[in-house]
């Protein structure tokens, strides 16, 4: 965090999706980078033209996102 306008302390959103027990991934804009399904792995978001990739996210959102699929499925019971 610095003085200029355009900086941020928040790096990312994780929100659950209780409809199929994920957790939804944005960015710190709100824009949709993918999910962790049940089985703890990444999806890339739907209907995106790029398909976002864990290692081009923010580096603390990276660490968080590994750090939870590692968990495996475990973490969604």
């Amino acid at each position: 965090m610095n003085s200029h306008p355009a900086t941020t302390p928040i790096c990312g959103w994780i929100l659950p999706n209780n409809l199929d027990n994920s957790l939804a991934i944005y960015d710190n804009q709100g824009k949709a980078l993918g999910s962790i399904n049940q089985l703890a792995q990444w999806q890339a978001a739907l209907g995106e033209n790029t398909v976002i990739t864990v290692d081009k996210i923010d580096d603390h959102l990276q660490k968080l996102i590994n750090y939870i699929i590692k968990q495996g499925g475990k973490i969604f019971v």
